[in-house]
């Protein structure tokens, strides 16, 4: 893995826990949380950071993206094909999922909705980010 990720998967809660503020729940078994501190990841700030834990340990990471220029929506995309090779595409309604893998069972999903120029970034354990998505 050659990318620089801003929370790492299987961290602890207690490194972030008063900068989190319980969300609904998505997953059974899994706490979600919105985080309130800032993160630039690759110079571009983020709209909304979720991050999912289970028993306390961190297992995805959600980093949106609302109303990006087409311009920096290339670049993005550019940026993570540079760092992580080749995706594996797939389309899922109006969105278009790269999927990358990161090590293992690790997964990167980049998901953007060209038409309205938003992306969602998604990492953590496969199994987990195709059971909350698909």
């Amino acid at each position: 893995m050659n990318i620089n990720l801003p929370f790492a998967i299987g961290a602890d809660y207690e490194i972030w826990e008063y900068q989190l503020e319980i969300k609904e729940v998505k997953l059974k078994n899994y706490d979600s949380y919105i985080y309130f501190g800032n993160i630039d990841f690759y110079s571009t700030q983020t709209d909304n950071i979720e991050l999912i834990f289970n028993y306390d340990i961190l297992e995805l990471v959600i980093l949106t993206y609302e109303k990006l220029k087409k311009e920096d929506l290339e670049t993005f995309k550019d940026l993570i094909i540079s760092k992580l090779g080749e995706s594996k595409p797939l389309t899922y309604k109006s969105s278009t999922i790269e999927i990358y893998t990161l090590d293992g069972e690790l997964e990167l999903w980049f998901i953007h909705n060209p038409s309205e120029y938003t992306l969602e970034i998604r990492y953590g354990n496969s199994k987990i980010l195709k059971e909350l998505y698909l």
